[in-house]
């Protein structure tokens, strides 16, 4: 049965201050629908313009994709071809242009990944150098796709988590020493490589992630029963790591069980309040709502802490509301063309 999907872009304050927010609340504001051609994956947001996602032919594992570029404030759109690829979008302020970044893995090599990029101002893709390391692979549960490590922009890079020599997570091999953060610089189109903090000394039963907030890196895991945040303070400078939270689940009301693996718990930070003590985070954490999210604002000052349900509805309902993607968004008119 078809349903009905729809980009909204909407105040993350004002869900998080509204805990009767509805799907009826946001109907007669709805900018973009994208259920007929499934552009509603966000790939990246970037100066007002957002790039979409669509899989619109192919197998499973060998997805045809579409690109969309979109101004919900223009309510302009233009579209980019089909590719069988990942991607990840960004800006370039010294040549003023919007560029993708596309990426899949070697045939011949899988721990090596062959790499385009678009300018957007002329429309070509080009080759770039191979990923030094691969950005991690990770089989989330659903809902999460595009929010866990799956390379954030900032200051003209994009920037993944990687582990040397692996492409899974889970492989019980893994150690500290081969974690990194992979960077792409979009103006000269080369790559860095920064250490983690030097206190992330053991490696979680949950993979880490990387998120930008207040305009910095930030590297996040769980260590035993808390969850910690570090913040790379002078971007590419390993010794400006500086740890922002260390919170207990308890604090946050999540029931941690330490002893099993629990992917219901996955907590992903959204977005740092320019006061620099309220966060949001995104948390699924009620095994019998599999498809549920609920945001968390809490403030590290006061300790303070408000949840509230952003999903409503069962996924095959009519007015279900679901965040797959969550991106920050400034308006612009910026042109799409």
């Amino acid at each position: 049965m078809p349903l009905s999907c729809s980009v909204v872009p909407y105040s993350m304050p004002r869900l998080i201050e509204n805990p009767s927010f509805t799907h009826s609340d946001i109907n007669a504001d709805c900018y973009f629908s994208c259920c007929e051609d499934n552009y509603h994956t966000i790939v990246g947001s970037c100066n007002g313009l957002i790039c979409l996602l669509a899989a619109i032919g192919g197998e499973y594992g060998h997805e045809v994709y579409g690109l969309r570029l979109w101004n919900p404030a223009t309510r302009t759109t233009k579209d980019f071809g089909y590719f069988r690829d990942d991607f990840n979008f960004g800006f370039d302020n010294a040549t003023d242009t919007y560029k993708v970044v596309a990426s899949r893995y070697n045939p011949k090599d899988e721990l090596r990944s062959n790499v385009k990029i678009l300018s957007l101002s002329d429309n070509v893709w080009r080759d770039i150098e191979s990923f030094p390391v691969v950005p991690l692979e990770f089989d989330y549960p659903e809902g999460y796709e595009r929010d866990v490590n799956c390379g954030v922009y900032l200051s003209r890079t994009l920037n993944w988590l990687a582990i040397h020599n692996h492409l899974n997570y889970y492989s019980k091999d893994i150690t500290i020493e081969q974690f990194v953060i992979l960077s792409l610089d979009l103006g000269t189109e080369t790559y860095n490589k920064y250490l983690l903090p030097r206190d992330f000394d053991e490696v979680p039963f949950m993979a880490p992630m990387v998120h930008v907030l207040g305009g910095c890196l930030c590297f996040s895991y769980s260590k035993d029963t808390y969850f910690v945040i570090w913040r790379m303070m002078k971007f590419g400078a390993k010794d400006s790591w500086t740890q922002f939270l260390k919170i207990s689940y308890q604090d946050l009301q999540i029931d941690y069980d330490f002893f099993g693996y629990k992917p219901t718990l996955l907590l992903v930070p959204l977005l740092l309040y320019e006061d620099g003590h309220t966060l949001i985070f995104k948390n699924r954490y009620n095994e019998s709502d599999y498809y549920g999210n609920n945001a968390i604002l809490y403030n590290c000052r006061d300790n303070k802490l408000r949840r509230t349900k952003i999903t409503t509805g069962t996924y095959t309902c009519k007015d279900y509301i679901c965040w797959y993607s969550t991106m920050d968004y400034a308006e612009s008119l910026v042109s799409v063309l």
